[in-house]
């Protein structure tokens, strides 16, 4: 019996099911996102992010090291999500002030699309940008942007459609501002105002004003 037994148990071969690493991080990073938005860097746990992601924590850490590790590698997620839908590499070919229209559009329907971004952007602003402050990576997603921002300024100005001596960092900071202000404050703003701001209507007027304050101000 005992032999028999023995034989059995030879033949049974237990695989262990193998982890598919890059659909984990991928997980983990997707409920992160939410814990960091929901929560902020300093509300945020680990233990509800690794709960979320049906994963034990010892996992997290080997993947990410640390919380700070984490929410940085969230932060680089979405500052490319920004810079992808940017699209800047689409607009080289217009026109200046189309391409300068398209961008204004384009910057302000990021954050209409992924508002979970406005709250990562208000909590590291919160800890004065120290986090991101340690991706390259991070530092280095706009630079292309602001050298297409210059020529499409150059462009412009060339061509007599466009004033001289626009900074392309300000004009970046302005187009940013007058959508995430509206954005970021659109509940406090939507009382004080007494109406929704959040309607397709309203969010389509918002956005047209941009792009007419700002091609109003480039015009030569």
């Amino acid at each position: 019996m005992l032999k028999e037994t023995a034989a059995k148990a030879q033949r049974v071969v237990v695989k262990a099911k193998p982890r598919d690493s890059v659909k984990t991080k991928a997980r983990i990073l997707e409920c992160a996102l939410e814990e960091f938005a929901e929560h902020g860097y300093d509300g945020a746990r680990i233990e509800r992010i690794v709960n979320a992601a049906d994963i034990n924590i010892s996992l997290a850490y080997q993947y990410f090291g640390s919380k700070e590790n984490l929410f940085i590698a969230v932060m680089e997620g979405a500052y490319d999500v920004m810079r992808t839908s940017h699209r800047d590499m689409d607009v080289r070919h217009l026109a200046p002030q189309e391409a300068m229209e398209s961008l204004m559009r384009w910057t302000f329907r990021i954050f209409i699309d992924h508002p979970q971004l406005i709250s990562l952007l208000n909590s590291e602003n919160v800890h004065r940008g120290k986090h991101i402050a340690k991706s390259q990576h991070i530092k280095d997603l706009y630079n292309p942007l602001l050298d297409t921002i210059r020529s499409v300024l150059e462009r412009g100005e060339a061509a007599g459609v466009f004033r001289k001596g626009v900074d392309p960092e300000s004009l970046f900071i302005s187009m940013n501002g007058m959508g995430y202000f509206y954005l970021s404050n659109k509940y406090t703003l939507g009382v004080i105002l007494k109406r929704d701001l959040m309607t397709r209507k309203a969010l389509q007027r918002h956005e047209d004003h941009i792009v007419d304050v700002v091609l109003g101000y480039l015009r030569a």
